[in-house]
């Protein structure tokens, strides 16, 4: 079994092999912050490169934002549904300070600025009914505002920020702290937040976006078809791809099972004589042993199987 993940930190890829000398199985692991910079895959397996190592793998689950996705795959029905799901870029910016300045209690933990450009620092929250005593704000942007802070320095969008609550609150504010702005878009390995299907969407899309390839399985919260763009959705997708992988291995150990009983059965039928081709192909699986005796090819014992 083979297994892949990728993170903010690197690769890391988990391979077992079956040592010959004492048949134990080991695992490798690839070097950490390496990265995987390109697949192949066969009819057999998919490889994944990474310099200048190859890891043949298995079976895989990709979790990757769908805008990763879709610098990676190369079928053009997987692309094509792809580019029919938006990503949504949601940025929650936190502020630190040294004490409250803003109201609250009761109804009191969000307020809303209004500005001239739409989605400049609009909503703020404070964060004292989940952490009293913390002194944090937080800001959420979206989409176009958030791409521009995200190409910004920090400093420059706490002195944004600070302008923004000083037309609020008075110029007596004190300044922040410190301040934590995510970058999900400029993130190589996210490229946005979470999907968003548009109003009217093809179940095909999803369907196409959802569906494996080859070895290849895919999961995560744009693989969940009633609650894409949410956390329980991701959670919820990954139980559902795990469990079809799952079917897919006990699928592929079942015909190797039918096989390897078939083996010995079929290598009998080459001392067989009959003269009509398709009387061979009509026989079951469990009347060849019985027409080999009959034959006289088999005696009792070789007969039962």
């Amino acid at each position: 079994m083979h297994g892949f993940g990728a993170g903010s930190s690197g690769v890391t890829t988990l391979e077992k092999r079956r040592d010959g000398n004492n048949g134990r199985w080991l695992r490798l692991r690839s070097q950490l912050r390496d990265f995987v910079c390109q697949y192949r895959c066969s009819t057999k397996r998919p490889h994944f490169f990474q310099t200048p190592l190859a890891f043949p793998i298995h079976i895989i689950i990709v979790g990757l934002n769908i805008n990763i996705m879709n610098k990676i795959m190369k079928q053009r029905w997987k692309t094509e549904a792809i580019e029919t799901c938006d990503v949504m870029v949601y940025t929650k910016i936190f502020l630190k300070f040294p004490h409250k300045f803003w109201p609250c209690g009761p109804g009191k933990e969000f307020f809303i600025y209004a500005h001239e450009r739409r989605g400049y620092y609009t909503f703020w929250q404070h964060m004292e009914n989940a952490f009293p005593g913390s002194n944090i704000l937080v800001v959420t942007l979206t989409n176009g505002e958030s791409k521009r802070v995200e190409a910004q320095s920090d400093e420059e969008t706490l002195k944004e920020a600070m302008g923004v609550l000083r037309n609020m609150f008075g110029p007596n504010i004190p300044n922040a702290t410190d301040i934590i702005v995510p970058r999900w878009w400029n993130n190589r390995f996210q490229r946005g937040s979470y999907s968003n299907y548009p109003i009217i969407s093809n179940h095909q899309d999803f369907q196409n976006i959802k569906a494996p390839v080859g070895r290849i399985f895919f999961s995560g919260e744009h693989t969940s078809e009633r609650f894409s763009g949410y956390v329980h959705g991701g959670y919820l997708a990954g139980i559902d791809t795990s469990k079809a992988l799952l079917q897919e291995i006990r699928n592929e150990r079942k015909i190797e099972n039918q096989n390897h009983l078939l083996e010995p059965l079929l290598a009998l039928t080459g001392s067989l004589t009959l003269t009509q081709t398709d009387a061979v192909s009509n026989l079951h699986k469990c009347d060849i042993p019985t027409q080999l005796y009959l034959s006289g090819k088999l005696s009792i014992p070789e007969a039962i199987l």
